[in-house]
């Protein structure tokens, strides 16, 4: 099991009390080209990961280059703002 090494300031109880304002600083949407150039070198220390993903290169029909590689986030950037917005409104 991987363990987080994060955590959230926020999570405290009460945290919020003291402000009026909340600001998201960064977000993904469908306007946003994700890099997948990480994914060789965390397949290298997952041991399943990396022979999914070493399956799944040989099945591609054309060289996969990770660091080419991007993926589009789903929401749209309406969606992520309410999203967001929802999240400082309601969570903090």
């Amino acid at each position: 099991m991987i363990e987080s090494k994060f955590s959230c300031f926020w999570d405290g109880p009460g945290f919020a009390r003291n402000y009026l304002t909340g600001v998201s600083l960064h977000g993904h949407t469908n306007r946003s080209r994700e890099a997948l150039d990480f994914i060789p070198q965390l397949a290298q220390r997952l041991p399943m990961l990396h022979a999914a993903l070493k399956k799944q290169c040989r099945r591609s029909p054309i060289p996969v280059d990770f660091n080419k590689a991007f993926w589009t986030p789903p929401l749209s950037p309406v969606r992520a703002y309410e999203t967001e917005k929802n999240q400082i409104q309601d969570v903090l």
